[in-house]
């Protein structure tokens, strides 16, 4: 959602939480890899456990306040959940991830990951959600595709992201979720950016079909059933990254 305040507390200031959160990593890198995503990726892409700050000085406290992250000195948001910071050094965007749903605050002026680019890359991936990116880019290292830079729009994109990606200077494959709303703006931004558009599986996200996981239980049947199809998705993919 949009964050008005942020001109006034910028998410650099909250530096020190973020710092709080990648020490402790141990309980989302075991979340993150019941969703087939390998502690070494997601600790690359700087993501760690949110825990509940000890003492933390006024100025920090009103940051986090102005940005939603906290409610009360007692009640912070992204206790208990796993937390990705974009970038993790000096945050601009963070996501949290709790069982009992999903929130996140900052800007959204360029796609999520894009702090990873370097000149070795020759094609960037974009998805949807940044658990699509870490799966994404688990997926491509497995399969030895390191020229592609996996990038993320943290939902529907927006005006500022579109002009980043026109911007950047690679050829662009898009990999919406396999739904509507996936396949709406995965049109769009396709004909206006002269990208390749290779969307999910129809009814799956990304990271469900590169990893054959889903955080819904009730999910694993569907995506046994669907093992066929997956893979046949995977290598079309990986003749289309090569």
């Amino acid at each position: 959602m949009a964050v008005t305040t942020l001109t006034m507390y910028p998410m650099a200031a909250l530096r020190p939480l973020v710092e709080i959160a990648r020490r402790r990593r141990e309980g989302a890198l075991r979340e993150l890899a019941r969703r087939g995503i390998p502690p070494a990726v997601a600790t690359r892409y700087g993501v760690g456990e949110g825990v509940r700050p000890g003492y933390v000085p006024g100025r920090l406290f009103r940051a986090a306040r102005a940005v939603g992250l906290v409610w009360s000195r007692a009640r912070w948001q992204w206790d208990g959940g796993v937390v990705y910071a974009d970038p993790p050094d000096r945050p601009r965007f963070l996501a949290v991830r709790r069982r009992d749903g999903h929130a996140a605050w900052g800007r959204r002026d360029r796609p999520l990951g894009l702090w990873r680019l370097a000149p070795t890359h020759r094609l960037a991936a974009v998805v949807e959600g940044w658990v699509d990116m870490l799966a994404m880019a688990a997926w491509l290292e497995a399969e030895g595709l390191p020229h592609v830079l996996p990038l993320a729009l943290g939902g529907m994109p927006t005006p500022p992201q579109e002009e980043a990606l026109a911007r950047l200077g690679l050829p662009l494959v898009l990999i919406p979720d396999g739904d509507e709303a996936g396949a709406e703006w995965g049109r769009r931004l396709a004909a206006r950016l002269g990208a390749v558009l290779f969307p999910a599986p129809e009814g799956l996200d990304p990271d469900e079909a590169l990893t054959g996981r889903s955080p819904d239980p009730w999910r694993a049947e569907t995506l046994r059933a669907r093992a066929r199809e997956r893979e046949a998705w995977q290598a079309a993919l990986r003749a289309l990254l090569s």
